[in-house]
């Protein structure tokens, strides 16, 4: 999908960001299944507007799906409440005609303290009134999300995780009084943090108190995969003693459907069961290397072999650098589309050239920033894959045998 630059200032700053976005609900009273051309949106604060749960979303579907003509927007506000992303409905999500719209709000509602009524029920006033806005401006399925939580490293937050559950019940509450599907990440992420706290060796989920780092965004994007029956375990199992070996050497064919996401090293270790291509080589007693074409995959042992090795998380494969590619190129779509229709506190035609949350390092003008906006969605539109790739992996067996 190529910008016209004329057309986007036509169309005002909050559609010049667009690039729409697809993913359904799971709810009883909603269809799970993401269906082709679907526009939905991402609305919420800093933790969307941080681009990593969105991005493996996207990610995944692009890949997996390349033929369905997905559009992604992600619509995160740093600082943004329920009563901010109300007050910007009509400039930022009326245009973008969504199909679907995903919140996720409530993390800046709470005042960061302990539980307080007032608070609580103007967070659900204005969500409520953000919800009816969504319903009688636009025709899309809405998806609530209850709200994160805070790292409890001390009593204040121990005690705004007691604010955040009481929200994240009302918002269920409030969710069934409408009819509107509502997902309980609250829970899933309060059970990642206590995982995470009681592991041998440290996993860090979150970026800083409040924001989840690579490994909790990937929290998120599981837990809202597996409700769309997305990103589920692959294996392939295969008997050694089946293949035919001629000088230590064997051939088989692996089929990949390319609907691995790219993780950040950080985000890795978490992923266990998730998103994973499983292969399993029985029957070995040698060291073995795995290579497809000229590229090595690395050396593995038979006990390895045998209790399955990742390949969704082998760097040098080929569908891993393709995920990669991607997944920069969204990361680069998103960094230019949000800074050029919500440059807050940088001017008009300010645009942060790292990804965040580091700090500016550059500003472009407007014109340039669409001309690279339009670069970008060339070069994701140009990277369509088939439903299937046959890969002939190659098995060398090392000379030294297994004592």
């Amino acid at each position: 999908m190529t910008w016209s630059i004329s057309w986007l200032r036509r169309m005002g700053p909050a559609t010049a960001a667009l690039v729409a976005v697809a993913l359904a609900a799971s709810a009883a009273s909603m269809p799970t299944a993401v269906r082709p051309g679907e526009t939905v949106v991402f609305l919420g604060d800093s933790i969307t507007w941080q681009n990593l749960y969105p991005a493996y979303i996207e990610s995944y579907f692009l890949r997996a799906h390349p033929d369905w003509n997905l559009r992604f927007v992600n619509l995160g506000v740093r600082g943004d409440t329920a009563a901010d992303a109300l007050a910007r409905l009509r400039r930022d999500l009326v245009p973008l005609r969504p199909d679907r719209v995903l919140i996720l709000l409530g993390m800046n509602d709470g005042g960061y303290r302990g539980r307080n009524r007032l608070l609580l029920r103007a967070y659900l006033a204005n969500l409520e009134q953000l919800l009816e806005g969504i319903r009688a401006n636009t025709t899309a399925q809405i998806m609530l999300l209850t709200p994160t939580c805070v790292d409890p490293v001390d009593a204040r937050r121990q005690r705004y995780n007691l604010m955040l559950a009481d929200m994240a019940r009302a918002v269920v509450e409030l969710g069934q009084r409408k009819d509107i599907p509502v997902l309980k990440l609250h829970q899933d992420f309060a059970a990642a943090l206590d995982w995470a706290r009681a592991q041998p060796s440290p996993v860090q989920l979150m970026h800083d108190p409040i924001h989840p780092g690579p490994a909790g965004h990937l929290v998120i994007a599981r837990f809202l995969l597996r409700h769309l029956g997305a990103g589920r375990e692959k294996r392939t199992v295969i008997d050694a003693n089946s293949l035919s070996w001629h000088e230590n050497r064997s051939q088989f064919k692996l089929g990949h459907h390319h609907d691995n996401i790219y993780l950040p090293p950080a985000a890795r270790s978490i992923n266990a069961g998730f998103n994973q291509h499983l292969l399993v080589l029985d029957g070995l007693a040698q060291n073995i290397r795995l290579c497809v074409g000229d590229t090595d995959l690395g050396s593995f042992t038979p006990a390895q072999m045998q209790a399955g090795i990742d390949l969704n998380r082998i760097d040098a494969a080929p569908w891993v650098r393709e995920a990669k590619i991607l997944y920069r190129l969204l990361q680069e779509k998103w960094r230019l589309s949000y800074y050029l229709w919500d440059p807050r506190d940088l001017g008009p035609d300010a645009l942060l050239a790292p990804s965040p949350p580091r700090p500016p390092k550059a500003i472009i003008d407007l014109n340039e920033a669409y001309r690279q906006l339009n670069r970008v969605s060339a070069q994701i539109d140009s990277r369509p894959l088939p439903p299937q790739t046959v890969y002939h992996l190659e098995i060398i067996r090392q000379s030294k045998a297994q004592p």
